[in-house]
Order: C-alpha cells, then sequence, then structure tokens
C-alpha cells in the first residue's frame, strides 16, 4: 500500500519528539566531577562543566558553558604556574583553597585570551560560565575593572556566550547572555556543615531579557526539602537546579520542566 506524503510527515515528526525527548529534559546540570562519558549530558539542555577534565564536547548537543574562574585560582590548573610566575597572586580564600589573582595586571588579561580561553574554544564549548565575580567584589576591586575584563573577552570571542554567576552589581553592565543566581535561597553554613532556606526573598531582574539559571546545594539524603527549593525556584522564574554542594556528584532530584514534573532517585 502507498504511503502518503502526510504519513511520511508524520513519522518523520513523531521520530523527532521521541529523539527529543531522550535528549533535553532537565533545565542545567553543573558538574565538576569526570565520572561520566559526555553524551550522558545530553538530557540537560545547559551544562557547565570544568574543561580541564572534559576536553572534547563537540558531541554535546546541549549548551556547553566551560568553567571559567576570573578572580580566584586552585593550584591544579594547568595554568598556575605561570600565573604564580607573573606575580599575579594575592592572598587565598581560606574557604575554598584558592587564591586571589590581580586582575588590574593586564598580563592575566592577556592570558586568559592567549592562553586559557583559546583550549576551551578548541574544545567545542560554545559558552563561558564567569565565576568569583563575587569574590572580586567582596575584595572592594572596582566594578569598572570586572567590567573592562568581561567586556574584552566578549570583543575576543563574540561568538562565545557568557554566562555570569551571581554578580548582581554589574549584571546590567556587561555583555552577557545569561545570570545564575547561585545560593539565593538556600545557604551552607561551612563550618557546622548544615543547610538552611533563607528567611528573606531575594529578587534581582536584569534591565534587558537574558535567561535566568538558579543553584541551590542541599542534603541529598533530603529530597522532598530539595523539592521545596525547586518550587521557590520556579515561582521566580529561574531555571533552576538543587544539588549537592561538592558538585561532583549528579542531581538525585531532577525538574523535568517539559513535563512539568520532579524526578528522584530511588
Amino acid at each position: 500500500m502507498a504511503v502518503s506524503i502526510f504519513d511520511t510527515a508524520f513519522r518523520y515528526i513523531l521520530l523527532f519528539l521521541i529523539t527529543a525527548s531522550l535528549h533535553a529534559q532537565y533545565p542545567l546540570l553543573i558538574y565538576y566531577g569526570c565520572t561520566y562519558d559526555v553524551k550522558y549530558f545530553e538530557r540537560y539542555k545547559t551544562v557547565i562543566l570544568d574543561p580541564d577534565l572534559y576536553r572534547d564536547v563537540h558531541t554535546l548537543h546541549s549548551q556547553s558553558f566551560a568553567y571559567l574562574s576570573l578572580g580566584e585560582i586552585s593550584n591544579n590548573r594547568p595554568y598556575f604556574n605561570t600565573v604564580k610566575k607573573y606575580h599575579l597572586l594575592e592572598g587565598k580564600n581560606e574557604e575554598w583553597g584558592s587564591y586571589h589573582i590581580k586582575i588590574s595586571n593586564k598580563r592575566w588579561e592577556q592570558l586568559l585570551l592567549n592562553e586559557v580561553i583559546p583550549p576551551i574554544v578548541k574544545s567545542g564549548y560554545n559558552g563561558l560560565f564567569l565565576d568569583t565575580v563575587d569574590s572580586l567584589l567582596a575584595r572592594k576591586i572596582p566594578s569598572s575593572e570586572i567590567v573592562a575584563l568581561i567586556k574584552v573577552i566578549k570583543k575576543r570571542y563574540p561568538n562565545l556566550k557568557l554566562m555570569l554567576n551571581r554578580g548582581f552589581e554589574i549584571a546590567d553592565m556587561v555583555p552577557i547572555d545569561a545570570l545564575l543566581y547561585e545560593s539565593t535561597i538556600s545557604s551552607y553554613d561551612f563550618n557546622n556543615q548544615t543547610f538552611s532556606l533563607f528567611s528573606y526573598d531575594f529578587r534581582f531582574l536584569p534591565q534587558r531579557k537574558i535567561k535566568r539559571y538558579s543553584v541551590d546545594y542541599w542534603n541529598r539524603d533530603e529530597p522532598h526539602e530539595m523539592a521545596k527549593i525547586y518550587k521557590i525556584a520556579l515561582s521566580k522564574g529561574y531555571q533552576p537546579l538543587v544539588t549537592d554542594i561538592s558538585l561532583n556528584e549528579l542531581p538525585n532530584v531532577r525538574l523535568d520542566m517539559d513535563r512539568h514534573r520532579l524526578e528522584f532517585d530511588k
């Protein structure tokens, strides 16, 4: 029996829908481990990875952001010795074990532009996740210096999307494509190793329309508390993630935004 063009089209549409459902289901993944094959991350629409651990993401269909710390560096980064040789270190963040960077020194800018970011582009990432801007602001680094650094990165790499982690004070001054609201709903006490919900309702709305993501941390053994955080994040218009604070584990509670439901690992 002959197959009509409508039947053929329907089959292609059905195949597309089935294929799509097997891939991007969840809004966001931030993962700094290295246990899983990159193809596993297809189920997340946006992925933030450590580019030193995942050096080839060309096959990943998700929006991929490479982690990039603007104001701090850990001693396991491949360019740490270069930063040290250029005398770009000033003090230490004892809480995370990382070192502060003198971003006012042009050598840091040149190192980012010419040595740090090119391998990220070559690895297939289509975005940069800009971290530790809050650390720079807390150290009273002039916002003009931070803004200038982000602008020069965008100018050199205009095709890379930029996601800013917090840094709400400068969010409307820089050419970002997305904003991450980290720990604005829940907090973690490093001394007592306990989680809690903030009593105040934090809200910041950028002046222009950009994607707004959120990540909050909670005890993996309390999935129903994690579900409460997802609900709050959705009420604020975020594309949320609630996960383990180490970011070396995959989330055990996931939000399927397409089906409007939460999924819990057993």
